[in-house]
């Protein structure tokens, strides 16, 4: 999980969608500060590069040649933007919808979304 909150309100949204035990690890705004601030945070791209090169280290991919995906979900475009420059899959979680080349994906809800992802 990759919150602008703390990692607490990250724990507590896991818990919430009964997903806690499918994730590895919570970024948020208290374990992300030895970045530099202001922007330690989305949608800064020296952000994503650090939760990015953070998944592939403890996930064991880092330096490999392996194929990988990560998707990330998220309201704001902007972050969405920023998370699609990296590489990463983009989620939309808006009940309007809408259509840009850096949103891959669009659900009205997080349940849709990860049902069918």
């Amino acid at each position: 999980i990759y919150t602008n909150g703390t990692y607490g309100h990250g724990f507590m949204i896991a818990h919430h969608l009964n997903i806690y035990d499918d994730v590895s690890f919570i970024y948020g705004r208290d374990n992300l500060k030895p970045m530099a601030y202001p922007r330690h945070m989305k949608p800064y791209r020296e952000s994503f590069e650090f939760v990015n090169s953070s998944i592939l280290v403890e996930s064991g991919l880092y330096g490999t040649n392996q194929e990988y995906e990560i998707y990330f979900f998220d309201d704001l475009k902007n972050n969405l933007r920023t998370a699609k420059e990296i590489g990463w899959k983009t989620v939309l979680i808006k009940s309007d919808g809408t259509e840009e080349p850096y949103i891959d994906h669009v659900y009205s809800n997080i349940y849709s979304a990860l049902i069918n992802l």
